[in-house]
């Protein structure tokens, strides 16, 4: 059977659209391909110059309006806090934070069964109760304003925080990534759209674990403390990584009395110990022979007695067992908290240490 051939002049024309076809399909992949490297490029929003607080915090610049505030980079509060004397100054009015309405059942009896802590209760870390906020007219973080920001009030003492007049909380932090690196002293803001495992630009290797980020922005993650898995709250608003008294007792056997428990605080009849232990991991970091301090949960204890004084029964709060990790160690390490993403990206900005000496 004979194959009829196309003519020459038609034969030419093929060459040159199948040439044509070629060349665009080449132009659109070199078109796509920068695009697409763009589109996993981070994007900065705030490049913040971080310093060390006595106690061994981050503080970084806040613009509002014409104030500057410098303010404790906390990723383990819920809300941004600001001192009294900055709302003063800016002419603000504080408003109360006011209390949901009650749950009844039949015959409008109140609701015993389960107790319910919402929104209205905020509390610092000694457990002191925060019952008044202020609006921000205008909150800067580099190239972005956020309006209508809430912040909590609270009285900042100058010699427990000095130059420290507020406290930048999850509120805000969550709406970016946040990428820390203490040796550094820089605290970088970067748009949370971005390629998924493409932000570890500063090392070739890295660890990366999954994390969970809660109603409160709080990043939590599982560690490894001598064999046994412990939930961990991420929080740079904490000086010394601490393990809940409860279940260091429950969980490690730990004995406040043994001689290798040492009791490095009493402050208002609360307790604090330190004692070391051998290993702990996450990914492929390992911090050895660690002083972790042990302390209740104060904020849980006053939920709790809260909670009985307003004659609820019932579990008020769940257990709060969990180890928080905090600057003594997280400054031996540069970190990246993608929040959308749902990651925390680890490396090693200095040798980890064998032992906590302070």
């Amino acid at each position: 059977m004979e194959i009829t051939r196309p003519s020459r002049q038609r034969q030419a024309d093929l060459e040159v659209t199948a040439r044509f076809i070629i060349f665009c399909t080449i132009a659109a992949l070199s078109v796509a391909g920068p695009a697409q490297a763009e589109d996993c490029k981070l994007q900065s929003v705030a490049s913040l110059d971080a310093t060390r607080t006595p106690d061994g915090l981050l503080a970084v610049p806040v613009s509002m309006g014409s104030e500057r505030v410098n303010m404790l980079l906390d990723t383990g509060a819920e809300r941004g806090v600001i001192d009294i004397s900055v709302t003063q100054k800016m002419g603000l009015t504080p408003l109360k934070i006011s209390a949901p309405p009650p749950i009844f059942n039949v015959r409008g009896a109140p609701f015993l069964s389960m107790v319910q802590f919402s929104q209205p209760d905020f509390y610092l870390a000694d457990g002191t109760q925060l019952d008044h906020f202020v609006k921000i007219p205008v909150v800067t973080l580099g190239a972005s304003n956020v309006e209508a920001a809430k912040f909590l009030l609270a009285r900042f003492d100058e010699k427990d925080t000095p130059g420290i007049r507020g406290i930048l909380g999850n509120n805000l932090l969550r709406n970016f990534d946040v990428e820390i690196d203490p040796a550094a002293g820089k605290v970088n803001l970067f748009s949370p759209d971005h390629c998924e495992g493409k932000v570890v630009y500063w090392a070739p290797a890295y660890a990366d674990l999954p994390i969970h980020v809660g109603a409160s922005g709080q990043v939590a993650f599982t560690m490894t403390l001598d064999g046994h898995d412990v939930e961990t709250i991420l929080d740079t608003g904490a000086a010394h990584t601490t393990l809940n008294l409860r279940l260091a007792q429950q969980l490690f056997g730990i004995d406040v009395k043994s001689p290798s428990v040492e009791r490095v605080s009493g402050e208002n009849g609360v307790p604090i110990y330190r004692t070391r232990f051998q290993m702990l991991t996450a990914g492929g970091l390992a911090i050895k022979n660690p002083y972790i301090y042990l302390a209740p949960d104060q904020i849980a204890q006053r939920q709790m007695a809260k909670a009985m004084d307003d004659g609820f029964s019932g579990s008020a709060v769940s257990g709060a067992a969990r180890l928080i990790l905090g600057m003594d160690a997280l400054s031996h390490l540069h970190f990246y908290i993608a929040y959308k993403e749902r990651k925390l990206y680890l490396t090693g900005s200095a040798p980890l240490p064998d032992a906590a000496t302070k």
